[in-house]
């Protein structure tokens, strides 16, 4: 392999000029062009025949991909996987819209799969791969799994390519994000699948050179057995919290176990099969842990807010305003039946009539009947409701003070 400073001066120039092409809908969405430097760089170098890409979005980068092999070796063809249907960041397009868009002839050469993860794939397959770029779930642990299923389709000698490998950093802001959209989370280290990856495989791999920072590494490789023992350093650096919900999990983990005990030795599937087993109940005891937490922090707030309104509507006609489910809650466990209390408004007219405890529920248009002297705003996930309270109180001509207690954080 050469440098990614050579890569760079053989592709900078003609790779700028590509990325002007992008659809304008893409926005800074797969416009990471240093990293399709280096990727173009090793297509030219390597010449592959088969290459196979884990993470499809847009198709960008499999149309730019097929499009340089091509020009080497004319019976290249490339295979895209994506576990979605539609584009995350533009739901109203499919997978590979990009592609379609700007070839639609080499387009019709693509073999694009959806719905699907790289175990899926990888269980049914028949073919081999001397190229792979691997651009998925860039949470903890599936970069490290992507590979995992896809190294008994490596053909001898195969190129392996990670995106995103400092994403990790850049989502802390100790690098530039300049190439990537404005809605990442700035000052959360989230993403840093790629980067176990990277700081494990570092002396072995090439790092795309960037006048900015840097995402992109590929490594040849050479040892399954030695790659193996490595990535199991990776499955055991500790998961991210948010890696998929929990029946997602269910039903992915099981195809893992069945998949490693088909294609590895049995004493590498074992310590694999063990790894993922120990983190993964780590991460749902952890789970389990911050879910208690957090119900009792909310549990004790709740117990707060209600003490408090207790003593505001002391002496005072009150009405709750929104039926709310939180409400519900709050009338049940917090016993909040006080005799100051006359009812409760709600706009939806099926919901008027009925009643959440002892209260019945009233139209807006009842107030001037009802006349409270307090109004207490009780739908807590519409904070947007105190404006149209005061809007309505305003087509009313009433003046009515507004509680605000269980709208507070």
């Amino acid at each position: 392999m050469k440098t990614g400073k050579e890569y760079w001066d053989l592709h900078h120039k003609d790779t700028v000029e590509l990325f002007k092409t992008r659809p304008d809908w893409m926005q800074n969405y797969d416009n990471d062009y240093p990293s399709a430097v280096l990727i173009r760089g090793l297509i030219e170098e390597y010449k592959p025949e088969n290459i196979l890409e884990i993470g499809t979005a847009a198709g960008w980068a499999a149309y730019y991909m097929l499009e340089e092999a091509l020009k080497h070796n004319p019976y290249t063809k490339i295979t895209s996987i994506d576990f979605g249907h539609h584009l995350y960041y533009s739901q109203e397009r499919e997978i590979g819209a990009a592609f379609k868009e700007v070839s639609p002839n080499l387009y019709e050469k693509w073999q694009l799969k959806t719905g699907l993860m790289a175990v899926d794939f990888a269980a049914n397959c028949k073919e081999k791969y001397d190229f792979v770029f691997i651009d998925a779930n860039h949470i903890h642990p599936w970069a490290t799994l992507d590979f995992i299923a896809i190294l008994p389709l490596l053909k001898e000698n195969a190129i392996v390519v990670f995106h995103d490998v400092y994403l990790n950093e850049i989502c802390l802001g100790k690098k530039p994000a300049n190439r990537h959209p404005d809605n990442l989370p700035i000052g959360q280290e989230m993403c840093k699948g790629p980067n176990v990856i990277y700081n494990i495989f570092k002396k072995e791999m090439v790092l795309s050179y960037d006048d900015i920072a840097p995402n992109c590494a590929a490594m040849i490789v050479k040892n399954k057995n030695e790659i193996l023992q490595k990535l199991l350093f990776a499955l055991n650096s500790p998961w991210e919290n948010k890696y998929l919900n929990s029946n997602q999990i269910k039903d992915i983990i099981p195809k893992y176990f069945d998949f490693v005990n088909k294609n590895f030795e049995k004493k590498i599937a074992k310590n694999i099969l063990n790894s993922i087993k120990t983190n993964n109940f780590k991460l749902e005891l952890l789970n389990n842990i911050r879910n208690i937490t957090k119900k009792f922090v909310q549990f004790n707030n709740d117990y707060k807010k209600s003490k408090e309104l207790k003593h505001n509507i002391k002496n005072k006609k009150a009405v709750f305003w929104g039926a709310s489910e939180y409400l519900k809650v709050l009338v049940k466990q917090y016993k909040i039946d006080n005799k100051e209390i006359i009812g409760i408004i709600d706009v939806n007219q099926s919901r008027q009539g009925e009643k959440i405890g002892r209260y019945e529920i009233f139209s807006p248009e009842k107030l001037k009947i009802l006349k409270p002297n307090l109004i207490i705003p009780a739908a807590i996930n519409h904070p947007q409701i105190i404006d149209f309270i005061e809007k309505e109180l305003v087509n009313q001509n009433l003046s009515i003070e507004i509680d605000q207690t269980l709208m507070s954080k």
